[in-house]
């Protein structure tokens, strides 16, 4: 991230995460040698797959916050977005995505 914000704050703000030597790297990992370094944002195709997987994970989170009892199975990326396959005692109402909407945001 200190990278970036030395290249801009436009661009540390964009930053999702991070290639030091060709390995996928946290945003604020330490860089602790000369390295190569790519940065990720939303703009390439990898960071919008991140961005994909943590939502993802937000989701079934906010799902098991809200219906506890819930069997999760996967939630996996896909080519235009992400999804959750979930188990639930009862069939999803407006109400109920609206009460997730709200936990997730």
């Amino acid at each position: 991230m200190d990278v970036a914000l030395d290249i801009g704050p436009g661009l540390a703000k964009a930053t999702i995460a991070g290639r030091v030597n060709g390995e996928l790297v946290d945003a604020c990992d330490p860089i602790e040698s000369d390295s190569t370094l790519s940065i990720i944002t939303a703009k390439d195709e990898e960071g919008l797959e991140i961005i994909r997987h943590s939502c993802a994970h937000l989701l079934g989170h906010a799902i098991k916050q809200l219906w506890p009892n819930t069997k999760m199975a996967i939630g996996p990326v896909v080519d235009n977005g992400f999804y959750y396959d979930v188990d639930l005692d009862h069939t999803l109402t407006q109400e109920d995505i609206d009460a997730l909407e709200k936990t997730y945001a």
